[in-house]
Order: structure tokens, then C-alpha cells, then sequence
């Protein structure tokens, strides 16, 4: 059985738009719509997580109600005040409910354009680690500075890559690792199981499955569902 963990308790301070990203709408439906409906899809994941704000509960759950989710349960879960934390209590809440889980991928829902192939490839390597992490190729010089804002040194980018999300993992070893590393602060799930040194599979991204951040980064999605859902 699998599970899927998508991240939507972000409060979107660096945008301006006044209204979380994740509800912003395109053409009348809220843009955490669509890589849910993406991981919805898939049958091979059995039930769904939404990590939110308990604030927002009663706003999701009316926006899911309108639409057909009736063949996988989806739940509601309070995040925290951390990345990390919104993820352990997501953990925690499959374990204390008893919630039939092998398998487990975790999806930042600010990557909306995620692809159900990402997906597939992701929990497809589980066959043989024990997790696993999206990624994409650098293609712009990358440079380190020093304390003064000077340059430092060129790096070599054939070997920096850019860690995008899902991320997926044997349950019970990301939970062991969360338990275990609780008060060490990481930027995401896969670190800790570097901290053990198990080895994590590297599934390629795309340029599309891009972190929502900064006013561009909306416009630029905006852009993008335009064109593919207008022409």
C-alpha cells in the first residue's frame, strides 16, 4: 500500500498576491487541484494526505467536495511550524491511525506541474532503495561568495544538481529517520536518510516542476497553464 504526503501549509510570504499560492485559481479551480488530481490518478497510491493549516480545513474540504474524490480517502492533516515538522505529523498521523502503509511519497503541492511519469519513477525505485529524490540538471554557471558578497569560485556543475520534490521512501524507514533526527534541522526528507547513509536513487525532474516561490514564478505558471490549456 502507498501513500502520498502533498506539503500545502506554506503561508506564501514572499508572493504578493495576498492570498495563499496554493489557492490562487486558474479558470475557477484553486491551483492545489491540479497535482492532487495528478496523484489521484495514480493506482497504484492508495490514499492521500493533504499537510495544511487548520485554519484551512474548512476551506479544503468545501473545494474537495465539489469535485469527484470518492475512490481514495483523503485526509486532512494539521502541519507544523517546519517543512520537517508538517511532514512527521503526517507520518505520525498514518502510524497512530493504523493506516495500511508500505510505501510513501512526498510531494511539495507548490510543484504544480508535476507529471505522472516523476511519479511513477519515483515509487517504481523503491523496488530497489529504500528512498529516492527528484532531481534536475544545473545549466547556469554556479559561483560561491565569500562574507563580503565577492566571488569565491567557479563550481563545477556536472556535479550539482537541483533537488526538486516527490521524494519517496520505504515507511518505515522515513519514520525511524524523522523519530531520529527530530531536533536536527534539514531541508528535506532526504537528508535523513544520507545521515544513515542509505543510498538514495536519483529520479530526473523536469524544468516544469518548479517550485512556485516569488511573483515570477506565478506568472511563469500562469503562463504555462494558459498555453496548455487555451491553444
Amino acid at each position: 500500500m502507498t501513500s502520498a504526503i502533498l506539503l500545502l501549509a506554506g503561508s506564501s510570504t514572499r508572493l504578493e498576491s495576498g492570498i495563499k499560492k496554493q489557492f490562487i485559481k486558474f479558470h475557477d479551480k484553486e491551483l492545489f487541484l491540479f497535482p492532487l488530481e495528478t496523484f489521484y490518478k495514480i493506482e497504484d497510491i492508495n490514499n492521500i494526505f493533504l499537510v495544511c493549516k487548520k485554519e484551512d480545513f474548512d476551506h479544503i474540504s468545501d473545494v474537495l467536495g465539489e469535485y469527484d474524490f470518492e475512490n481514495k480517502e483523503i485526509y486532512l492533516v494539521e502541519g507544523g511550524l517546519t517543512r520537517q515538522k508538517s511532514v512527521f505529523n503526517a507520518l505520525q498521523f498514518i502510524k497512530k491511525n493504523q493506516i495500511d502503509t508500505d510505501f510513501v511519497i512526498i510531494h511539495d503541492v507548490a510543484r504544480f506541474l508535476v507529471s505522472e511519469e516523476i511519479i511513477l519513477e519515483n515509487l517504481k525505485a523503491l523496488e530497489n532503495y529504500s528512498g529516492t529524490t527528484t532531481y534536475f540538471d544545473e545549466t547556469d554557471s554556479i559561483l560561491s561568495i565569500n562574507t563580503n558578497f565577492e566571488v569565491e569560485n567557479y563550481l563545477n556543475r556536472d556535479k550539482i544538481k537541483k533537488v526538486q520534490t516527490p521524494q519517496a521512501f520505504k515507511f518505515d524507514i522515513i519514520i525511524k529517520a524523522h523519530e531520529k533526527y527530530e531536533n536536527i534541522s534539514v531541508n528535506d526528507d532526504a537528508s535523513l536518510l544520507l545521515m544513515d547513509q542509505k543510498n538514495i536513487k536519483l529520479v530526473r525532474g523536469s524544468p516544469l516542476n518548479f517550485k512556485v516561490t516569488t511573483n515570477e514564478d506565478l506568472t511563469l505558471l500562469m503562463l504555462i497553464l494558459k498555453g496548455k490549456y487555451e491553444l
